[in-house]
């Protein structure tokens, strides 16, 4: 088995790449850095191209020079990437590891799909600039592959805390059971929290969570709210947690954390990684 770190020429590589290595190490997995290149369609830069001086009604014209500025432009960048792609593995060899690159050209999900029998876990950038909702492919990784993802969205720390959303469904009694049998979160305090307004149904949920995590370095926390994605980042900043680990389907907040309405607002203001267990 192994960890696939998704690698884009970014900003975050780095911390992509630094948790790859760190999560390979705990799993004694191998792991396999994987960069992409997908098939782009003409866009804003044929549109800037054609208004930069070449007339638009020469169409072979137009393609020619597009294409040839495109192969320059994909060239260095697959030489980059490349170069990025031989460092990550030197540096995972040096930390004991069993390393792999792997750069194609395709789409994501068709390349990325050939890991999923293999795969411990997947681990990727959550955004990949400011302005960003949760990035496609990763989004795609968790819908499509139904393998646990890592979301990163900082620089490197090692995990010692972990905040489970929990609300008793089949998606979050998963991942509890994922994190309870991971060798990722053996020595980690666990905080397992339901949101809820109905105090009752709350503890009969945490005591479903209760019986597969067990007490032992862990704390199960009951909270009066309904702004399930406010909530999480309140608690996860009180209490300074190296972790927000969730289920992706499940009937109602967890589904919106990942793939609705408030998944920017976690994505953007959580300021820790997100494991996802579909």
């Amino acid at each position: 088995m192994k960890v696939v770190v998704c690698i884009k020429n970014n900003q975050i590589c780095d911390n992509v790449r630094d948790y790859g290595i760190y999560v390979a190490k705990i799993l004694k997995s191998q792991i396999s850095f994987v960069a992409i290149m997908e098939n782009q369609e003409l866009g804003d830069s044929f549109y800037g191209l054609a208004a930069g001086g070449i007339v638009l009604g020469e169409k072979d014209m137009i393609l020619s020079n597009y294409q040839n500025l495109e192969q320059e432009n994909n060239e260095e960048t697959l030489k980059k990437i490349q170069e990025y792609l031989d460092k990550c593995v030197k540096k995972a060899n040096l930390e004991g590891l069993k390393a792999e690159q792997t750069l194609k050209k395709g789409d994501f999900i068709d390349i990325i799909s050939t890991y999923k029998n293999e795969a411990d876990m997947f681990i990727t950038a959550a955004r990949y600039d400011e302005s960003d909702d949760i990035d496609f492919n990763a989004n795609m990784l968790i819908k499509e592959l139904k393998v646990p993802v890592l979301l990163v969205n900082k620089e490197f720390s090692p995990i010692k805390s972990v905040l489970l959303a929990f609300d008793g469904t089949l998606s979050s009694v998963k991942i509890a059971g994922f994190i309870h049998n991971s060798p990722l979160f053996s020595n980690a305090k666990k905080y397992i929290i339901n949101i809820s307004e109905d105090e009752e149904k709350s503890k009969e949920a945490l005591k479903i969570a209760k019986d597969i995590i067990g007490e032992e370095n862990a704390k199960y926390v009951y909270i009066n709210g309904t702004d399930a994605g406010e909530e999480i980042i309140k608690f996860r900043r009180a209490n300074k947690l190296d972790l927000i680990a969730t289920g992706s389907f499940s009937k109602n907040f967890l589904k919106k954390l990942i793939v609705g309405s408030v998944s920017q607002e976690v994505i953007t203001n959580a300021l820790v990684p997100i494991l996802v267990v579909a």
